[in-house]
């Protein structure tokens, strides 16, 4: 997991932070979520990115 941008605090930023912190143990170790993220062709890279429009919540996921 890489942060792209982590300057804004407050409790919604560290509630989404902590969300996708689960999102990407929880794919990254359980084989039965794991399987989502490998086809045919090989494994999936994509991001999951939330940014709110006032900057106050900022997080990105990479799965590579």
């Amino acid at each position: 997991m890489n942060a792209v941008y982590e300057k804004p605090r407050g409790m919604a930023n560290a509630i989404t932070k902590t969300a996708l912190k689960f999102m990407a143990i929880a794919y990254g170790n359980i084989p039965s979520l794991k399987k989502y993220l490998k086809t045919q062709d090989g494994w999936h890279d994509f991001s999951i990115s939330l940014k709110t429009e006032d900057n106050k919540v900022a997080q990105s996921l990479f799965f590579k």
